[in-house]
């Protein structure tokens, strides 16, 4: 039994990320490779036809779109911080709220697993004090969190298992 629950849990947390990232790429999808690179791979000018002004016209204009599509990438690296961090938060205090103890730690582990991934991922996209202040707070609502946790366990201890 306690496996299964444990597995319910582990379960809960590891999908919880997954599905905050698909969330947030369903409100804002990220680009698409395509989209800027319409003939595929990277330009090279020495395998290209034509004069050596078209050549490097055509190499300009694809590291113009390549500095477009990394721009752009920034951007969403962005946008899942600022998306994956709330619901981060929002899983640890759902988490902690709800009766269901594999449910419960599941949502805290996945929020936990939101926040660190949403940091992670955009430390060198969001401004640094930016990363280091939500890291900091959301420490502060985890020990919060786990502090009213515990004084509510304390005054309505749990039934004890057989």
């Amino acid at each position: 039994m306690r496996a299964k629950l444990f597995a319910i849990g582990f379960g809960v947390a590891v999908i919880f990320p997954v599905a905050a990232h698909f969330l947030i790429f369903l409100f804002s999808p990220p680009p698409k490779w395509e989209a800027y690179h319409p003939n595929g791979y990277a330009y090279s000018v020495e395998s290209q036809t034509g004069t050596k002004e078209e050549r490097l016209a055509k190499a300009k204009e694809q590291d113009l779109k390549q500095k477009q599509y990394e721009a752009a990438e920034k951007h969403e690296r962005a946008i899942v911080f600022y998306g994956l961090y709330p619901l981060g938060l929002l899983a640890i205090v759902v988490g902690t709220a709800i009766g269901v103890a594999s449910v419960g730690a599941g949502l805290i582990f996945g929020g936990v697993f939101a926040l660190a991934d949403g940091c992670f991922s955009s430390w060198d996209i969001v401004p640094g004090w930016v990363t280091i202040s939500a890291v900091i707070f959301a420490l502060v609502v985890i020990s919060l969190v786990g502090s009213v946790f515990e004084m509510q366990t304390r005054t309505n201890p749990p039934a004890s298992e057989p």
